[in-house]
């Protein structure tokens, strides 16, 4: 585990806030965050980001198969109006 600091260093680095230690290391050891949700510490989970994709994936995929879906229906009702005007002349 890297080092994490609250108090300054000679090394020039800033040190970090004890609230944001705390959620670090809560963060990488426990995939319980409610207490983190609770102190109002915004929380990134790993099962959420990667159920977005694959919902944000999934709706792509649904919208492709609609729009190719829509162009093989304008497909063929430019050809049923084809044969309509067709059919016209030819009466």
């Amino acid at each position: 585990m890297e080092s994490m600091r609250t108090e300054s260093a000679d090394d020039g680095q800033a040190p970090m806030p004890s609230a944001q230690v705390v959620s670090k290391v809560l963060s990488e050891n426990t995939s319980n965050n409610t207490f983190l949700k609770n102190t109002g510490v915004p929380v990134k989970s790993k099962k959420s980001e990667t159920l977005a994709e694959k919902v944000a994936t999934d709706l792509h995929e649904q919208v492709d198969v609609v729009k190719k879906k829509s162009e093989d229906q304008d497909q063929v009702l430019l050809q049923t109006q084809k044969e309509l005007e067709e059919f016209k002349k030819q009466q």
